[in-house]
């Protein structure tokens, strides 16, 4: 297979079979395509699988050197793991016998912690949203959902109306790797969605079944969503870079500052790992040493 035919078939296997999102998906793309090239400046052309099969170690480190001073190490820490996953597909395939990716060890990245915005904040974006038409209710119950149910922006676009249960304020949810977890959908949310529904065939060109359209009446893109929150940002005066995200930052942080249990948020969140959960125990922590190193009269 050529290098393309490869490109294609890789991209089938992380979409199908491993249940990468398209976030994802389109990021190792672009980051094999970006070793390619590099191979290719280096005179080694990707003609086939053979070619790939006869690298070293020291070809993919090249690379990755080549990537130092541009990426920062969390980008250099992705475009190995792209490596590590293209020749990990190569070998189930049998189509080489030789990866040398495996003996190269990931560099450390130092963690950020996670962005919050104050529950003061999220109720001044939240009101700042109008009811007047279907569009600005569909952008309430949007930010509501985010907010009262700590959903990814790619999660939230890929709500089906089926997988809606306000009846019983539950939100069957298809996460990370095609994991499904029921998570609670509050009370404000659930009134935000049932005002969009009421209006929601405005919007319907075709039968469809997701739940959030845009105006042509197509399934809402995630980056239609950020456009969403920067607009009302302007309009509620927040001067903050607010993305879809931080709405789920807040989510847990909030909760876990009015004494939610970890494990329950880590299950809310869809986390694999309590330790990624653990990171808001520890912005927490960092914001109530702010607070208390500013008010307290004998902090200093």
């Amino acid at each position: 297979m050529t290098g393309e035919e490869l490109l294609e078939k890789f991209k089938e296997y992380l979409e199908i079979e491993k249940g990468y999102s398209g976030h994802t998906l389109r990021n190792y793309i672009s980051d094999i395509e970006l070793f390619f090239d590099y191979l290719k400046s280096k005179k080694i052309e990707v003609l086939s699988e053979d070619d790939l099969n006869r690298l070293e170690p020291i070809d993919i480190r090249g690379f990755l050197a080549s990537r130092f001073r541009i990426n920062k190490s969390s980008s250099t820490q992705r475009r190995l793991s792209a490596i590590k996953t293209f020749y990990r597909f190569l070998l189930k395939r049998a189509l080489i016998t030789n990866n040398p990716s495996e003996i190269i060890t990931s560099p450390k990245v130092d963690k950020s912690l996670p962005k919050a915005i104050s529950v003061d904040e999220v109720f001044a974006l939240i009101h700042s949203i109008p009811n007047d038409n279907v569009l600005s209710l569909r952008d309430r119950a949007m930010v509501e959902l985010m907010y009262g149910s700590g959903l990814r922006v790619s999660e939230l676009t890929a709500i089906n109306v089926s997988d809606l249960d306000i009846k019983n304020g539950t939100l069957r949810v298809l996460g990370k790797g095609k994991k499904e977890r029921i998570v609670p959908v509050g009370s404000y949310a659930s009134q935000s969605i049932d005002e969009y529904l009421a209006r929601r065939h405005e919007l319907i060109k075709k039968d469809t079944e997701a739940l959030f359209l845009n105006k042509s009446g197509q399934r809402i893109s995630t980056r239609s969503v950020a456009r969403v929150i920067k607009k009302y940002l302007t309009t509620c005066a927040i001067n903050k870079n607010v993305s879809p995200h931080t709405l789920r930052h807040s989510f847990a942080t909030h909760l876990l500052g009015s004494g939610a249990d970890i494990r329950f948020i880590q299950e809310l969140l869809g986390h694999s790992s309590l330790s990624t959960t653990q990171r808001y125990s520890k912005a927490s922590i960092e914001h109530l040493m702010q607070v208390y190193d500013k008010s307290h009269p004998h902090a200093r």
